[in-house]
């Protein structure tokens, strides 16, 4: 999520200064200049947030390996699809357009955390990757439940991809899902930019 975040923090500063650009030395910002650092403060108030919770899980570690340094527990709130809202809403606040689309859904019980989590950080990356190569396009998110598995596409209409390489985020999308015994495909989507489709299972099979 801190990834996530100084990335909006970015696409930010970057409206802020052309906004800056255009309005002149002597026009006064327009209310877009002052929309957009305001996001910037608090996209960055959102990370440092987050940051702080990275450390304190590192000290609950700590804690748990030498009990001799206290008996505090930290407890860091997970990330999971609940904070699906939030990081959509950071994008559209920096003007990108994403719609996220909810299709069967079998059951109103939880998700096993495992799979809650992967889903998340594999929607976050995609989005990210959106914000990063796919120049102004609509990313659409879309998730379904079934009994078995968790099924997520992550699809933009930019442009059609030339040359495309699998990067890190690429490959750190697949060890998630590999993580929770499930599969991730990235290929051209039709007809431009590129899907992300990701199957996570909610039944282990028995080895």
């Amino acid at each position: 999520m801190v990834g996530h975040s100084l990335t909006v923090i970015t696409l930010q500063a970057g409206v802020a200064l052309h906004l800056l650009e255009r309005s002149g030395a002597d026009a006064g910002p327009p209310a877009d200049l002052a929309a957009s650092l305001e996001a910037i403060r608090s996209t960055s108030k959102d990370a440092l947030a987050e940051l702080r919770t990275t450390l304190g899980v590192f000290a609950t570690e700590r804690v748990r390996d030498d009990p001799g340094l206290g008996p505090e527990e930290v407890r860091a709130p997970r990330l999971g699809l609940a904070r699906l809202g939030q990081l959509v809403g950071a994008l559209r606040s920096a003007g990108r357009a994403v719609e996220v689309r909810t299709g069967a859904w079998s059951s109103p019980e939880p998700l096993p955390a495992a799979v809650d989590q992967a889903a998340f950080r594999i929607i976050q990356e995609a989005l990210t990757n959106v914000v990063r190569h796919a120049g102004p396009a609509t990313a659409t998110v879309t998730l379904e439940r079934s009994e078995d598995a968790l099924r997520i596409a992550v699809t933009n209409d930019g442009p059609p991809p030339a040359g495309w390489e699998e990067g890190h985020g690429i490959r750190g999308m697949r060890e998630r899902a590999a993580a929770v015994g499930g599969t991730l495909e990235v290929r051209p989507a039709d007809p431009g930019g590129l899907a992300v489709h990701a199957v996570l299972p909610l039944v282990r099979v028995p080895v």
